[in-house]
């Protein structure tokens, strides 16, 4: 799959963000071409891919407006039961976290919403990935969008806050 100047594309590492410019690099070896990508929720941040290697990396489009429907239900859903030992609970968020799949990202932002109002604070380590999920989603959802990535994360925020608080109602 290539790309070009000017498309939004998600990395699984870092989220959404621009095809800036495609340009030839040298570095210890032949010259390679590279997609320059600046993050939609960092804005400083340029992430290099290699033109022969957005498969492996796992470079992809945002996910298609149509399928926005599928997110929201599953930030008003239920929440996943996540282990009580928290290295198990980390495992299984982080696993969701690494498939670079935003609908198992968001389930894991829900899970992490849910115990945070659940114990009324989440670990350092489960506040980090929560931020870490939050940011992914947000971008993703403001390339989608045509947004910014504040307004995006406000759109997550009122539509977890709705479930939790229908529940806890």
């Amino acid at each position: 799959m290539s790309f070009q100047v000017g498309e939004t594309v998600v990395h699984p590492n870092y989220g959404a963000g621009v095809i800036t410019e495609i340009q030839e690099r040298h570095s210890l070896g032949p010259r390679k071409r590279y997609y320059s990508i600046e993050l939609l929720g960092d804005p400083q941040t340029t992430v290099m891919v290699p033109l022969d290697k957005e498969e492996s990396v796992g470079l992809r489009q945002p996910i298609p407006k149509a399928r926005l429907s599928r997110l929201w239900r599953i930030l008003r859903g239920e929440p996943e039961v996540l282990p009580d030992e928290h290295k198990e609970r980390y495992a299984v968020i982080e696993g969701k976290l690494q498939e670079g799949d935003l609908f198992q990202i968001a389930e894991a932002v829900r899970d992490l919403a849910w115990r945070r109002e659940e114990k009324r604070k989440l670990t350092t380590v489960g506040g980090r990935l929560y931020e870490t999920s939050l940011g992914f989603i947000a971008s993703e959802l403001a390339g989608v969008q045509g947004s910014d990535v504040d307004a995006a994360q406000a759109q997550i925020a009122e539509r977890l806050e709705a479930s939790i608080g229908s529940a806890v109602a």
